[in-house]
């Protein structure tokens, strides 16, 4: 085989590695359908969804990792707060937001919501790649009515075949209770499993639903 070949090899092994893990990888053009650059990194598919269905809001990134769904949004003017307990992956994220010019600057909080945080008021809340059953409870309490929350985590069927993750409480489970909330979407798909709610209220939109 030679290096050419070997590369290419090795680029096709990485991307479905990537892929498995739920990661966007782009190969195609330079801008989207909407005009915007495109990069490097992408959002969850659940973020892009939301950003192509409703107007610009604002949102809370609950475990943010690396801030790209954050950056994504606040590139499309949305104002966004994002949330993580490591610091190194709210510097990451600051560091993505350098790169991409936003209309409101990000706010970067690092601090643990599992704990005595008390989650900002908000439109959207985002669980993406993280959830906790305590922090999921609190927040389907205190939102107003109207909020939208997208969950995308590890699905139940994938925990009961490799173990991972090894706290339920970090799964939404079938018996995860959707405390009245309308159920937007829902769908699952290779380790993940992808959920839209509202809140009842008088700002429902049925649009959500439909990808």
């Amino acid at each position: 085989m030679s290096t050419g070949e070997l590369q290419t090899e090795l680029g096709r092994t990485l991307e479905s590695q990537l892929r498995s893990l739920g990661y966007c990888v782009r190969t195609g053009p330079d801008r989207d359908a909407d005009g915007q650059t495109l990069r490097a990194w992408a959002p969850s598919p659940l973020v892009a969804m939301l950003a192509r269905k409703l107007p610009t809001s604002t949102a809370i990134d609950l475990g943010c990792g690396g801030g790209r769904d954050a950056v994504f949004l606040a590139a499309r003017s949305w104002k966004l707060t994002a949330v993580d307990s490591l610091s190194d992956c709210v510097e990451r994220g600051r560091g993505l937001e350098e790169s991409v010019p936003v209309l409101h600057p990000i706010e970067w909080i690092c601090t643990d919501v599992r704990g005595e945080f008390a989650v900002p008021s908000a439109k959207v809340f985002l669980f993406i790649r993280f959830f906790d059953a305590g922090v999921w409870a609190r927040l389907a309490e205190s939102a107003e009515p109207g909020a939208i929350v997208a969950v995308q985590t590890f699905s139940e069927r994938h925990r009961a075949a490799t173990g991972h993750p090894r706290s339920e409480r970090t799964v939404w489970l079938s018996t995860t209770s959707d405390f009245g909330w309308h159920v937007r979407y829902s769908r699952e798909k290779g380790p993940f499993q992808y959920r839209i709610l509202q809140k009842p209220g008088a700002d429902d939109v049925n649009s959500v639903a439909h990808s």
